[in-house]
């Protein structure tokens, strides 16, 4: 998963465990994928605890809440658009 990954998107729709995405944030950061290739979208209706707050300021890392499904996809496609565009762009330049 890690290798090669050029976009990661960690989203925390539901609460199932308490800071999962710290865990998986931590885990993506010590194997080395760049801050700038990883964002975060948590639902509205979750605490965000102090901890991942913390370490997303850290390594300025973007994050955006959401209110529902359709928010989410309609972030999730301008976070690829963006993505998408800026490696077209990179391309370019070379």
């Amino acid at each position: 998963m890690v290798a090669g990954s050029g976009l990661i998107m960690v989203i925390r729709h539901v609460e199932l465990a308490g800071c999962g995405e710290l865990v998986e944030l931590t885990f993506l950061l010590r194997e080395g994928v760049p801050a700038d290739v990883i964002r975060v979208l948590v639902n509205q209706e979750i605490n965000v605890s102090s901890m991942l707050l913390e370490l997303l300021r850290m390594y300025r890392i973007y994050w955006e809440r959401y209110g529902d499904e359709g928010e989410l996809l309609r972030i999730i496609r301008g976070i690829m658009q963006y993505f998408i565009g800026g490696i077209q762009s990179s391309r370019e330049l070379l």
